[in-house]
């Protein structure tokens, strides 16, 4: 590879003698590639409909391919929309309300009117290629959009949009380097989702006491007793936080939601569970073993820790996320309330050291998930900044 001047990408390939490879070429997207718009047949019609034709919609471009449709049309349904039919391999990148979502399709389809079809001029581009550059020069087509009720971009404006293109010998070289950072993706993801699949088995193992520890001198430990959360833990609620204290850095504020949403100067606790108490994620569990500010939510904490362990709590949580959701009351902003909480009954391991070696032995397999998540993050971070580089 070769660094070069800015009228061209800044990182370049070398052919298989060492050689620079010509210069680039601007096209626009209308020079060497077919874009073809969507439609939806009348959904009245069930002679349009449950067909054999893929038809696809934004919400099923959410990855690198795409290979069969959660709906299928028929071709009198075809004939009767606007949609073309694709080929495969042609780019589908979304146009409408999202724009920016991309993927290849492997199979002959179609699509609604959200998504343009981009089938490309094989002599002069690849459809790898067009799916990377299209990931990277998103902001291009979003900036072209308009529209009041939502963001559109069409196509005599997609058409106009120049593109720098390298050879198709360099161009394969790219998305064949690219294809093999995305597949250790892939593979790193898989690798996750197998020690998550782990977790789930071993906690419905343990927590159905199928699955028992032992002490130290290789004794049984005394049978699990039923109790409720208030006999075990303090269960608080939230405390609002001063807006015009908010700043930028500072302790993680939890709220009502998945994240922390900004920062405040104080903290109101540390290694404590939080479930959050309103909106869309009322009743999501989480540990903080960091300080931390509990605002919108419940702060969970073991009452006597020679008793029972903060950290097995929120195992036990876990395992029961779903009848922590249950426990929201109310439609449009649903709520979880502390003194519902409390009213929780568990079976629960009586010898807090049963707890301990359950909550130690499930948080080595969370270590290996994070662990596992930073390499994905250090991997996307690694593609994205090719791509910056690889593309102009």
């Amino acid at each position: 590879m070769k660094a070069i001047g800015s009228n061209e990408p800044r990182l370049r390939f070398k052919d298989e003698q060492g050689r620079d490879y010509p210069d680039c070429e601007k096209k626009t997207l209308g020079e060497i590639t077919n874009i073809l718009g969507g439609g939806t047949p009348r959904t009245n019609n069930r002679e349009y409909w449950d067909g054999d034709i893929n038809w696809f919609t934004p919400s099923e471009i959410n990855s690198k391919y795409c290979d069969a449709s959660k709906q299928k049309i028929t071709k009198a349904g075809l004939s009767s929309s606007s949609a073309r039919l694709l080929p495969a391999g042609t780019v589908l990148f979304t146009t409408r309300a999202t724009i920016g979502l991309t993927s290849i399709s492997l199979c002959e389809s179609t699509t609604n009117q959200g998504i343009h079809g981009f089938v490309v001029r094989n002599d002069v581009i690849l459809n790898e290629y067009l799916y990377y550059w299209l990931l990277i020069n998103t902001r291009i087509f979003v900036k072209l959009g308009n529209g009041s009720t939502y963001l559109e971009v069409r196509k005599p404006s997609i058409s106009k949009i120049d593109i720098v293109l390298p050879s198709v010998d360099e161009q394969r070289k790219i998305t064949d380097f690219l294809s093999a950072v995305d597949e250790k993706i892939e593979q790193l993801e898989r690798k996750r989702e197998l020690l998550e699949l782990y977790k789930k088995g071993l906690m419905q193992k343990l927590f159905s006491q199928e699955l028992r520890f032992k002490d130290n001198q290789g004794r049984e430990y005394p049978d699990w007793v039923e109790k409720q959360i208030r006999e075990m833990c303090f269960v608080n609620k939230g405390k609002q936080v001063v807006q015009s204290e908010i700043v930028a850095e500072g302790y993680p504020v939890i709220a009502g939601g998945k994240t922390s949403p900004y920062c405040y100067p104080k903290h109101s606790h540390q290694n404590a569970i939080t479930v959050s108490s309103s909106g869309a994620y009322a009743g999501f569990v989480a540990y903080h073993s960091y300080k931390f500010w509990g605002s919108d939510c419940s702060v969970i904490s073991a009452a006597d820790q020679n008793e029972v362990t903060t950290l097995f709590i929120y195992y036990l949580f876990i395992y029961h996320q779903q009848k922590i959701y249950s426990l929201q009351i109310g439609g449009a902003q649903p709520h979880v309330y502390p003194r519902d909480i409390k009213t929780l009954r568990f079976p629960t391991p009586k010898s807090v050291h049963e707890q301990q070696q359950i909550a130690n032995f499930l948080s080595t397999v969370d270590e290996k998930i994070q662990q596992v998540n930073s390499q994905i993050e250090r991997t996307q971070l690694f593609k994205q900044g090719l791509l910056q580089q690889l593309f102009v």
